[in-house]
Order: structure tokens, then C-alpha cells, then sequence
């Protein structure tokens, strides 16, 4: 609508407000009148039902006709107006009479969509064998009955410290994004907020795995719904040298990085030094058609807790294999059974062995 129309749109509406005497009765201002314009325009047009349109449309048919000082009416025969009315597409009076329905039903309302990760008590509980604490190397606190003992001893009145127990594992959750990983977005961002907040960690950060045209890996940080900063990391940052740190490479290893093996000396380096494992977002029945099908099924068991894939306890069968260049990874699935049998054997229960795979890798 332009300025004029808009203009002569407001002009008919004092004159009609004049008229009926409404401005002098209810003492309208010019604020009153832009308000009252306002609200209409947001109310909008009040749409009219079928049967009001009808009703309409046959008082313009049934016309007052005033001649000569008389009043006659002429209506039109009921054939007349039938032919009138249907002369309407079957499609506009469909729409006709979806607009004249009102929802009496109900109101809409937002649902919550089903959980991605279906199982999420359960995992929480199979991750209790990793909810140890140690003794903090930074903070301290009062050891009551020490103190006491060196006054009652020593008559000695200064307070004793010991460090404070803290949570034991630095979580480093590193996350594939490939063609294929738009699929498991919301179940990584519900297993991400899993781990975060299930208490058995010291800390838990998230990053990005991706490559570039030439397959360069790139190593950022990762953010809910699979965002990732522009800032790059190198993959030593997640190797922590005071054995407090865990890795879990979360992907479905069917991408390019796995094919042509480029992740394999980040692979090769982490599991040196920090215990490191790949959830494999694939039931255990699908890994053939990934690359986990170029290894061996291997089960292993560790006595040392935190330490690393080097230090896990192999059958014999390894010797042979060790003079080919394997890499030893567990592999875990979503599934609480598996995690919880790698938890026992991060925590160093040496009788709980745990399937894992070896793969073999090529151009170290």
C-alpha cells in the first residue's frame, strides 16, 4: 500500500469515527487513534465462513432496486444463484473450507523429540570403574587428624596439609567429521553432554577431526551440533605426560583418513603414551565393511590402570604378529556391555579381558 493510499485510508477512518459520533464520546486522541491502527494491523483480517461468504454472495444477487420513488425487488430464481455459486473451482472451495475450520480440537505444542542415545543410564553406570579420585599434585587441604596428633605430640600448633583428592582421567574426546558424520550428530552432541557431566572425569574437551582437499588432517575444537572453531591444534596437545589423560576417537573409520592410513601415526603416537580407543559408531556386525576389517580380533587385559596401549597384557599369539607393524587400539561400541569392559581395563582389572582389534598400518 502507498503513502497516499495509506493516507486516504486514515482520512475514511476519522470521517466514519466522526460520523458516529465515537470520537467526541470516547474522547479519541491522535495516540488512541495510532494505537487502535496498530492493533488491527496485528490482528489482521477477520477471515469469514462459507456460509457467511454464500449468504453474501446471494444478497448481491437479491438486489433493492429504487425507481421512480418505489422499491421493487427482483430476485433471481434458485437456478440462477446454484449456477453462480458453482461456478467456483473445486479447488477454491476446498480452500474455502479449510479456512472456515477452526482448530477446536486442540492447541499445538512442542514435543520433545526421542533421545538419540537410548541407553544413557546404563553407560553411566558402566563407566563407574573410571570414578576414581588420586591426590592432586597443585591443591591441598587440612589434615585434621594429623594436625591434632603434632599438637598432642609435638606441642607444635601449625596445621597439616595433604593434597586433595581430585578425579583421576583428562577425557579428550575427538570426533571424526566426515560426509557420513551428519548422521551421528545428535548422538555425539547426547554422548558428548554424557561424558561432561557424568562426574568421572577431571575435565572433558571436544575436538574436531577433519581433512582437507589434499587429506591434511586438521585438529580443532568442536562445539555442539558438530561446530568447530577455525583455530587449529596440534595432536600432541592431547597427550598428557603425567598419565591422566584418555582417548576416545569417536567415528565410523570408513572415511578417506582411514583408507589411505593418514591417521595412523596419530594413532601410532597417542597409544604410545596415552591409553587410547575407538568407538565405533557401527554395531560390531558392519566393521568388516569398515577398515577395522583389515585387522584381528585380539583379546587383551591391563594391570596397570591409566597406562598405555603398549603396556596392555597380549596373548602369545602377539609375538608372532608384533613382527609386522600393527597398532594395538581397543574398540568399543555405544553399547554399555562393551564400555564397560574397556572402563575395568582403563582402571587396570587385569581379569576382565577385552576384545580389541589390530590394525595395520603402512608409510610410518
Amino acid at each position: 500500500m502507498s503513502e497516499l493510499s495509506c493516507h486516504r485510508a486514515v482520512e475514511r477512518l476519522l470521517a466514519r469515527l466522526e460520523r458516529s459520533g465515537l470520537m467526541g464520546r470516547l474522547e479519541l486522541s491522535d495516540e488512541d487513534i495510532a494505537d487502535t491502527i496498530w492493533l488491527a494491523l496485528q490482528m489482521g483480517v477477520v477471515k469469514t465462513t462459507t456460509e457467511e461468504k454464500r449468504h453474501n454472495r446471494q444478497q448481491q444477487i437479491s438486489q433493492v432496486i429504487i425507481e421512480d420513488g418505489e422499491i421493487s425487488t427482483e430476485p433471481t430464481s434458485t437456478s440462477n444463484v446454484d449456477s453462480i455459486i458453482n461456478i467456483y473451482s473445486q479447488e477454491s472451495r476446498t480452500q474455502e473450507e479449510s479456512e472456515s475450520q477452526t482448530s477446536t480440537k486442540g492447541l499445538p505444542f512442542q514435543a520433545p523429540a526421542a533421545a538419540a542415545l537410548q541407553n544413557k543410564l546404563l553407560i553411566s553406570r558402566a563407566l563407574r570403574p573410571l570414578m576414581r579420585k588420586v591426590p592432586s599434585q597443585i591443591r591441598t587441604i587440612l589434615d585434621a587428624e594429623a594436625t591434632v596428633t603434632r599438637i598432642a605430640e609435638h606441642n607444635i600448633w601449625l596445621p597439616v596439609t595433604k593434597p586433595e583428592p581430585e578425579r583421576w582421567l583428562n577425557l579428550e574426546l575427538v570426533v571424526e567429521e566426515s560426509r557420513s558424520s551428519f548422521i551421528w550428530t545428535e548422538t555425539i552432541d547426547e554422548l558428548q553432554k554424557l561424558l561432561q557431566n557424568h562426574g568421572a572425569f577431571r575435565t572433558v574437551r571436544a575436538w574436531s577431526l577433519s581433512s582437507t582437499d589434499n587429506d591434511h588432517l586438521q585438529l580443532t575444537r568442536r562445539r555442539k551440533g558438530g561446530q568447530k572453531s577455525h583455530y587449529q591444534h596440534s595432536y600432541r596437545e592431547l597427550i598428557h605426560s603425567n598419565g591422566r589423560g584418555l582417548i576416545l576417537l569417536v567415528s565410523d573409520c570408513v572415511s578417506s583418513i582411514w583408507q589411505q592410513g593418514k591417521i595412523h601415526q596419530w594413532l601410532h603416537e597417542w597409544s604410545n603414551k596415552v591409553p587410547t580407543a575407538i568407538m565405533q559408531l557401527f554395531p560390531e556386525r558392519l566393521w568388516q565393511s569398515s577398515e577395522l576389517g583389515l585387522g584381528d580380533k585380539l583379546l587383551f587385559s591391563a594391570f596397570k590402570p591409566g597406562g598405555p596401549n603398549s603396556d596392555l597384557v597380549l596373548p602369545s599369539l602377539w609375538e608372532e604378529l608384533k613382527r609386522k607393524q600393527a597398532l594395538k587400539l581397543p574398540v568399543v561400541t555405544l553399547e554399555a556391555l562393551s564400555l564397560g569392559n574397556w572402563a575395568k581395563v582403563v582402571a587396570g582389572r587385569g581379569n576382565t579381558p577385552h576384545p580389541r582389534i589390530r590394525l595395520r598400518f603402512w608409510n610410518l
